[in-house]
């Protein structure tokens, strides 16, 4: 009896192991870092290429796939698409939307289609002193070239211009005081 006993433990003992190993790997390799809707992860291009990008001095954004430079006018939004090389692409059959809000100030946000012309996606809006209270567009873009971003949404804020200059560097230039007599 103390025999049958002793196997019944020595197997219930492997099996419990056996067990733990098994839902110890399962654990260890799931991702529990949420859903995965929506979720991108991009690496940042170097500065030379988004500054490359800003070809009309306009905000430049990244996503997986783009970098997209939107362009803040007194009439309405102009939207340039390139690559992550900031080489130019076609945007004959895109299409979007666009909303922008002037977060301080008392304006309605200005809500615009947009639509190819000049080689951008535009939309005419009353923008006029944009650039003296900031705003947030909010751009809705579809049909893009891309295989894997057929469709964006970017939200692509411009601070306003006083805050720019604040955040200018200082100047490098040393002063040397005169030499005194």
């Amino acid at each position: 009896m103390e025999n049958k006993t002793n196997r019944y433990d020595l197997i219930m003992t492997v099996a419990i192991f056996a067990l733990l190993g098994v839902g110890t790997y399962f654990i260890l390799s799931q991702d529990f870092s949420g859903p995965k809707v929506g979720r991108q992860e991009v690496a940042p291009v170097g500065l030379e290429i988004m500054k490359k990008a800003a070809t009309h001095e306009g905000v430049v954004t990244q996503t997986k796939e783009y970098l997209v430079e939107t362009v803040f006018q007194d009439d309405g939004l102009r939207i340039y698409l390139y690559d992550l090389e900031a080489k130019p692409l076609s945007l004959d059959a895109a299409r979007g939307t666009a909303r922008v809000e002037f977060p301080e100030s008392d304006r309605k946000a200005a809500e615009m289609k947009l639509a190819l012309k000049d080689e951008a996606l535009q939309g005419n809006a009353d923008l006029g002193k944009v650039k003296e209270t900031g705003a947030l567009a909010t751009l809705l873009l579809s049909s893009l070239p891309g295989k894997e971003e057929p469709e964006i949404e970017l939200r692509v804020p411009l601070p306003k211009a006083a805050d720019l200059e604040e955040k200018k560097a200082p100047s490098t230039e040393q002063k040397i005081p005169p030499e005194s007599p």
